[in-house]
């Protein structure tokens, strides 16, 4: 009887080293008596085989085999068993009896294939005709299943008896597809940047960062996954293209010192003033070896030209301007700015030339009134003063009609004048000695006003807005008045300890280190302090309890008018819910969030008259505290007037059918109009009308058409009918209501 047992290991070539496969045959150990050799390996194209030949059969322990992997570490079968099988008949095929069966998944769930099969002695998964690597066993299981996992799946399984010939058996074929889902995918997004961290001088190339498809999901939108990946483009793009990008180019020298001379080619030995006609050049120097510069030639504060010339040139010089002849005067003070790539900000030059013998191109002195806050007034002159400065003259009244209060030679290009008088006003004029000897005024007449009493701060709350994403929280102060006379000082303290002095603070969202009560105290120029009217509480990461919601800005305007459109505004302190109770019919709220308050807008058309007593129900449910509430928290009444109507009159008119013989047994009928005196028009009338006692009203009630404002209405008829008890002594009654503030009653006694 021949036996023997043939083991395959199938494994692809691309994941496997077979010149470094390893057997170890050390728990080889076959039955008493045998003569079977060692089991060995034998190398095929993509299967590694363990081939023994047992001479009887039984068992014969195991061998463990070992595979370098091409990508790093080694595949290991251990214990693998060696049996003596009898296969003296043909080696049976095997036979499924379950297949691997279709489906259709979600991204990210888990594929499961499986097969039933017998006999076998290996199998192997394989995927759109390719061999999957390891999977061996007759199930498969892939984990975070993808658009790319998708595809046609079977199994092979083959059973192998010694020298007989093996025999295998391939499944039925299952498709496998990505479903739909409620998550959606970004596409491919990619964005091109240029590497900005070369040294000076050297340009970076630019680098494409990609984000691939089906890196980030939402349950939102496609969109939403799309801006994810952005995001991603947005936050590592520059930073990669900083480390994958090159640089390329050669040094380059920054400019470090500018500076401006003067020349005149036509009489070179006249340094001063040029001469109508005559060809003048500025030149302007850089340090040496700076690369490549470019100059901003200015005149007066505006740029004559923009090159990389050395050299300015005016040709023929002139000290006037006359259209006539086509000449511009060139008077004026000259510079230049130099700048090249690897200079961080232009360099301007050193010095100035002023040439010239007039002041048609004067210099704006601008004045900064400061009489609002303090009795010294100054200013500013906004540009490089000439050589020879300014003079500035300072008048009591009207310049120059009014009183010289004194001479100032604008040594700096700051004035500032002292010992004013509170409730005056003060006039300025600049004048200049632009070289020609005389004096002309080159700024119109400036007016400084001063104050008679310090504006006090009256009020003093806390501002917290989120910021930087709501990361940080900024603190801010409001404070009433909006005019207030400076200088103020701020003083935040943070549980009672001084805390900073600047006008605002940011606290950091995430850091507890920052939990604590935040008060201001202002002391203003008139010397008040003032402390702020609220506090700001941080406490991150729990434990305490949210701020209760206070009333921030009283609901305002109070006043509205019926039928007619209303807006107004309101503020609650501290609050992440708002719900607004006692608004009139036709109105609605509308909450908006603003930091760590809420904004209320009430706004509509109101349909109703009255006076309404608003409340507001609010709920903090600030992070990692407990939540807090407050309920009718009140914000004033709105008092809705009516629309029309006013003061409105009713006439009655009596006439009987029969005369006036007052018999007793008369049918009787009377009209009344109404006539509108108010300011609007008169809308929604109704009307009732009262009989005398033992007398009916025929109608009893109705409505009355809508009445112009100054117009009367139709006469409206009742029948009052047949007295049975003799003349009436009480009087008949009409009453018409509308809109109007109250009922509007008229009476008249039967009759004629």
């Amino acid at each position: 009887m021949a036996t023997t047992n043939l083991k395959p290991f199938f494994i692809p070539n691309s994941n496997a080293d077979w010149p470094n496969a390893e057997i170890d045959t050390s728990p080889f150990s076959p039955p008493s008596g045998s003569a079977t050799p060692v089991p060995s390996l034998v190398k095929g194209a993509n299967l590694l085989n363990l081939i023994f030949n047992p001479d009887t059969v039984g068992n014969y322990g195991s061998v463990n085999v070992r595979v370098a992997k091409l990508s790093g570490g080694f595949s290991s079968w251990n214990n693998v068993p060696l049996v003596g099988e009898d296969c003296t008949s043909a080696c049976p095929a095997p036979v499924f009896s379950s297949h691997p069966s279709n489906q259709t998944l979600v991204v990210g769930s888990t594929l499961t294939l499986s097969v039933s099969v017998s006999p076998m002695t290996s199998g192997q998964w394989f995927k759109d005709g390719s061999a999957i690597a390891f999977a061996t066993s007759t199930t498969y299981t892939k984990a975070n299943f993808q658009v790319s996992d998708a595809g046609s799946y079977y199994f092979v399984a083959t059973n192998n008896c010694g020298s007989s010939t093996p025999v295998s058996a391939t499944s039925n074929v299952a498709t496998v597809q990505q479903g739909s889902s409620s998550l959606y995918y970004n596409t491919t997004q990619s964005q091109t940047f240029t590497r900005n961290n070369c040294p000076v001088g050297e340009t970076g190339s630019t680098v494409t960062y990609t984000v691939a498809a089906n890196t980030y999901s939402s349950a939102i939108s496609q969109a939403d996954a799309d801006n994810q990946a952005l995001a991603d483009i947005a936050a590592n793009g520059q930073a990669y293209a900083n480390a994958n990008g090159t640089c390329s180019g050669s040094g380059c020298v920054a400019i470090t010192s500018v500076s401006l001379s003067y020349q005149n080619i036509t009489n070179p030995s006249n340094t001063g003033n040029p001469s109508d006609g005559d060809h003048v050049r500025f030149t302007v120097s850089v340090n040496a070896g700076a690369t490549s510069p470019t100059f901003q030639w200015i005149k007066d504060g505006g740029t004559l030209a923009t090159n990389t010339n050395t050299t300015y040139d005016i040709l023929s010089w002139s000290n006037q301007t006359n259209p006539s002849l086509g000449l511009t005067n060139d008077s004026g003070t000259y510079k230049v700015i130099a700048s090249n790539t690897c200079t961080s900000t232009p360099y301007p030059s050193s010095n100035e030339i002023f040439k010239g013998v007039t002041c048609s191109n004067p210099y704006d002195l601008q004045g900064t009134n400061v009489g609002t806050t303090q009795f010294d007034g100054s200013f500013s002159n906004a540009y490089p003063l000439p050589l020879n400065g300014y003079i500035i003259r300072l008048y009591q009244g009207i310049s120059p009609s009014g009183t010289l209060i004194g001479t100032f030679n604008s040594a700096t290009s700051t004035i500032t004048f002292t010992g004013l008088t509170a409730g005056t006003d003060y006039y300025y004029t600049a004048q200049s000695d632009c070289g020609g000897g005389d004096l002309s005024i080159i700024a119109t007449s400036g007016k400084i006003t001063t104050q008679t009493s310090c504006i006090p701060i009256t009020a003093v709350s806390i501002v917290d807005t989120l910021v930087n994403s709501g990361t940080e929280t900024l603190l801010s102060a409001d404070i009433t008045p909006v005019v207030y006379s400076s200088p103020i000082s701020y003083q935040w303290k943070k549980d009672g300890v001084n805390y900073a002095t600047t006008s605002t603070i940011v606290l950091d969202n995430s850091n507890n280190a920052n939990n604590g009560t935040y008060t201001l105290v202002i002391t203003d120029a008139c010397t008040n302090v003032i402390t702020s009217s609220n506090s700001y509480v941080q406490n991150i990461g729990g434990g305490g309890t949210c701020p209760t919601p206070t009333v921030a800005t009283s609901l305002s305007p109070l006043t509205a008018t019926q039928g007619t459109a209303y807006s107004g505004t309101l503020k609650v302190k501290d609050a992440t819910s708002v719900t607004i109770n006692g608004l009139p019919t036709g109105l609605t709220a509308t909450p908006t969030p603003n930091g760590l308050d809420m904004d209320v807008v009430i706004s509509g058309t109101p349909s109703v008259s009255g006076t309404f007593a608003i409340t507001v129900d609010a709920t903090n449910a600030c992070s990692g505290m407990t939540a807090s509430s407050a309920t009718g928290l009140a914000f004033g009444s709105l008092v809705v007037s009516p629309s029309g109507g006013g003061n409105t009159t009713i006439t009655v008119d009596y006439h009987g059918t029969d005369g006036c013989d007052g018999n007793g047994d008369g049918v009787y009928e009377y009209e009344f109009t109404v006539t509108n005196t108010g300011s609007n028009p008169f809308t929604g009338g109704t009307w009732v009308a009262n009989a005398p006692s033992g007398a009916t009203a025929t109608p009893s009630s109705g409505t009355i058409p809508t009445v112009s404002v100054g117009a009367t209405s139709t006469p409206i008829v009742v029948t009052v009918g047949t007295y049975t008890n003799g003349d009436p002594t009480t009087p008949n009654e009409v009453v018409v209501s509308g809109n109007i503030a109250s009922s509007v009653s008229d009476t008249a006694v039967y009759g004629c």
